[in-house]
């Protein structure tokens, strides 16, 4: 089995991500969309991949370095005009 943890593909130029990083959002993006459609909210969704991704995060980066990593995250989210706005409300029909 290959050892994935010093592997990278590189999406960017000079952005280079784990080996599979391209294959594994296209996965999540379906999954997303699938479970969308059988009525599961925005909310629910961003909910439930942070509360499975940061375990992740933190056995990937350690502590420290994803705790570095979420504040960097959020210094440029406050930046962002187009991020700062609140999202519109979404009417279910």
């Amino acid at each position: 089995m290959p050892d994935h943890s010093t592997t990278t593909e590189q999406i960017a130029p000079g952005i280079r991500t784990p080996a599979g990083f391209t294959r594994a959002t296209g996965e999540i993006r379906t999954l997303l969309t699938g479970l969308e459609a059988i009525g599961l909210s925005p909310a629910a969704l961003a909910t439930a991949l942070l509360t499975e991704a940061m375990p992740r995060l933190v056995a990937v980066h350690g502590m420290d370095r994803c705790a570095d990593l979420l504040g960097s995250l959020s210094i440029e989210l406050r930046l962002d005009t187009a991020a700062a706005e609140p999202a519109r409300p979404q009417l279910v029909s």
